[in-house]
């Protein structure tokens, strides 16, 4: 299996949504297809803690990510059926499941065999506490067939802008720094390239993508997940097409 994994194909904002309750002004459900991570959905109370999703005609997915959420792991299920009034439950998935995969980055993800089930409820928390959640992505998550370079840098941006008056006094804009992932993939066969070509190109730098690669030459084979947009200088090389692909991705806020 490859080191590289990209979530594509989101579903999410053409789903509709529902929950039990009325959550509170400006933090309604629907608030989870926004992309902003900070932009959240907060439920009514402990006890409405279900979200209802109802996909479109036809949609098939293998990974469900959630970013931003305030509930513990251990108290998130997702429950898949194949009616829209929930009677008939064909499958579920939870902390305890082998597939799915923490991340200290407060991401969530779970890959599993292709799903059309178009009937969805994820319970986060059982009433243990009110739900947060920041984003929600239901879609396919996509791996190159091969992986031969391990090369992976992984590190942190300082986008602050500080200058010095003459006196002395420090000014400018201050931005949080932001973690950064990038690799060169010149290992990528033609059929690979182009994929990944077409994937960015979808997404460009205005809308997150979920990535998520190990370090295989690490002893830990240590794994960074970042919800994040794709530089301009990866933006530049996917519009004027490329032999080495420089893939940087930076975490959005």
């Amino acid at each position: 299996m490859s080191n590289l994994l990209l979530a594509s194909d989101d579903l999410i904002t053409a789903a509709t949504l529902s929950v039990t309750g009325t959550p509170p002004v400006g933090m309604g459900v629907d608030n989870i297809k926004d992309p902003a991570r900070t932009v959240k959905y907060q439920a009514a109370s402990a006890t409405d803690s279900k979200i209802n999703i109802d996909l479109p005609a036809g949609s098939s997915y293998n990974m469900i990510a959630l970013v931003d959420h305030n509930i513990p792991y251990q108290l998130i299920h997702i429950y898949f059926y194949s009616d829209s009034a929930r009677t008939n439950e064909v499958d579920q998935i939870s902390l305890y499941d082998a597939n799915f995969k923490l991340d200290g980055n407060n991401i969530a993800i779970t890959e599993f065999t292709t799903k059309t089930d178009l009937y969805i409820t994820i319970d986060l928390g059982n009433g243990a506490l009110v739900a947060e959640l920041g984003v929600l992505f239901i879609g396919k998550a996509w791996r190159p067939k091969v992986n031969f370079d391990y090369g992976w840098q992984s590190y942190f941006e300082d986008r602050t802008q500080v200058s010095q008056s003459i006196g002395g006094q420090e000014y400018g804009v201050y931005y949080p720094p932001r973690r950064m992932i990038s690799n060169q993939l010149n290992w990528l066969d033609n059929t690979d390239r182009e994929a990944l070509r077409q994937l960015l190109l979808k997404h460009h730098s205005l809308y997150p993508i979920i990535a998520r690669v190990t370090d295989q030459s690490d002893e830990l084979k240590k794994e960074t997940t970042l919800y994040c947009s794709i530089t301009s200088n990866t933006l530049t090389a996917l519009r004027g097409g490329w032999h080495q692909i420089p893939l940087e991705l930076r975490e959005a806020l």
